[in-house]
């Protein structure tokens, strides 16, 4: 996870230096329990890179970029002949201004079979 995040800082601060002015992103994860570590892992190389919060921050409100992330699979464990091991997953990425993007799915039939979760608009 960590050269995963390090290439997410990668991508972010490029666009901040095109855009050349503030920007914040939202971090939203499926799962959901891969947001807490993607969201530590970019503050932590943000603090060490001396990053300020005026020029590139996270948050969760007040955001002008939704960082979408999903994890296809479950992770798998790949052996190298140097008899070396590394936790191999794969992610789909998405960054969008926050103009560009779907407001939460809603419904309000009973039935959850017909629902779409948020990801699949994001796909498409």
């Amino acid at each position: 996870l960590d050269s995963f995040t390090s290439r997410l800082y990668d991508i972010m601060t490029k666009m901040q230096k095109e855009k050349n002015h503030k920007l914040i992103f939202k971090v939203e994860t499926f799962p959901a329990k891969l947001r807490r570590n993607v969201v530590a892992n970019l503050f932590e190389i943000l603090e060490k890179n001396s990053i300020p919060e005026e020029i590139l921050d996270i948050g969760p409100s007040n955001h002008s970029h939704i960082l979408s992330i999903i994890q296809l699979g479950r992770p798998t464990m790949k052996k190298y002949d140097n008899g070396k091991s590394a936790q191999i997953s794969s992610f789909l990425v998405g960054i969008a201004p926050v103009q560009e993007t779907v407001p939460p799915v809603s419904s309000t039939s009973d039935s959850i079979d017909d629902d779409v979760c948020r990801a699949y608009y994001k796909l498409e």
